[in-house]
């Protein structure tokens, strides 16, 4: 995501012109995945044994949420020295970026923490209180940044408090009860879906735009998906998957939608 965010800023600076923080805004609105679009398939590929060999869902799932967490997370971030903090130097802005990620994971890894000790493992309700507490802390995490001063932060932090509670929850014994945590946010899932989808996206007028934008803009997501897929085999090259693995995982990351509708209009 990084290097794809990277890539398009350059161009969309040098090409159209944009000024350093909007084109860097450009490249994390256009570089990070939709979990809502890549997990569905992705679970029924995993209910059907594909790939659980070589955890390949796994790998996915979890890239997937990583990327979300750090590209919106940089983009929030641009956003707010775009337009909280635009009297900012370079060096200030810099400063100010890396203060906001480490509020970010630090606080995430604190939500964590304490939806990983409570409750307490033999509680006849743990899985519930489980599941509250992971949700409590992602929208303790995403409404409080704004409210304290911190516009950027958020999303990686919700990120790192169901991660960090998860490997505490599998430090201990496991539970009693079949019910899994997870097992409820996947039914919960399938009401809050189409939900999203219809609650994200705005209206754009392509006829404002001339030609030229409209191609240039064509020519940086073609660019971003070749980028994408050089990147993906980059990273997994090496390892023990064939080319055939390499390139589903590339495919897959492809999917994207309700980041971009729902990040988008805040830059319009």
């Amino acid at each position: 995501s990084f290097l794809e965010a990277m890539v398009t800023a350059v161009i969309s600076y040098l090409a159209l012109s944009y000024p350093p923080i909007w084109a860097l805004c450009l490249g994390f609105l256009l570089c990070p995945n939709s979990p809502a679009v890549i997990t569905p398939p992705m679970e029924e590929l995993m209910a059907a044994g594909y790939g659980e060999g070589k955890h390949v869902g796994v790998l996915v799932r979890g890239a997937a949420g990583l990327d979300v967490a750090f590209s919106v997370s940089l983009f929030d971030i641009c956003l707010a020295l775009l337009f909280h903090f635009r009297d900012l130097n370079a060096a200030q802005a810099m400063g100010k970026g890396s203060y906001d990620l480490m509020v970010d994971v630090v606080g995430g890894c604190f939500l964590g923490l304490l939806a990983g000790l409570l409750p307490v493992q033999d509680n006849t309700a743990a899985v519930w209180k489980r599941t509250m507490a992971v949700t409590a802390g992602g929208m303790i995490a995403i409404v409080s940044g704004p409210k304290v001063g911190l516009p950027g932060t958020g999303p990686l932090s919700s990120i790192c408090t169901g991660f960090v509670a998860a490997m505490l929850w599998k430090l201990q014994t496991p539970l009693s009860s079949k019910t899994l945590v997870n097992t409820i946010f996947q039914g919960s899932w399938i009401v809050l879906c189409p939900i999203l989808f219809a609650s994200t996206g705005s209206d754009v007028d392509m006829s404002i735009l001339d030609w030229t934008t409209i191609s240039w803009m064509l020519g940086i997501v073609l660019v971003t998906v070749v980028v994408r897929l050089l990147g993906c085999f980059l990273v997994l090259f090496g390892g023990e998957f064939n080319w055939k693995e390499m390139l589903f995982v590339g495919l897959i990351f492809q999917g994207k939608a309700t980041n971009q509708a729902a990040l988008a209009p805040n830059l319009l």
